[in-house]
């Protein structure tokens, strides 16, 4: 937990865009403060908005217990016109809009 806070921290101050930590299944976004989760199991999973909440808010993961559903302002900064699929390329699952993500 404390290396990807000083990770987040560093990127932050280099601008970074999208990190991938592929190790952690997770995709770091330091110029929003967010942490998106990328695994193969949640974006394979298919539910209701209600189910997706409630999954999010009790999701432990990577030692962080702060997830939640991202709004629409969050996804749409994951938008890469020149690419299709049209999301960035650092997600290597890219039903994002089943990820949850943490501030």
């Amino acid at each position: 937990m404390k290396q990807l806070i000083l990770l987040l921290t560093a990127m932050n101050l280099f601008g970074a865009d999208f990190i991938p930590n592929t190790q952690m299944h997770v995709v770091l976004q330091p110029s929003k403060n967010l942490v998106w989760q990328d695994d193969a199991p949640s974006s394979e999973r298919q539910m209701s908005y209600k189910s997706a909440m409630a999954y999010c808010e009790t999701l432990d993961y990577i030692g962080m217990t702060n997830w939640r559903i991202s709004n629409a302002a969050e996804l749409y900064t994951l938008i890469d016109p020149n690419r299709m699929p049209t999301i960035s390329s650092a997600f290597a699952h890219t039903s994002v809009i089943g990820h949850c993500m943490t501030a």
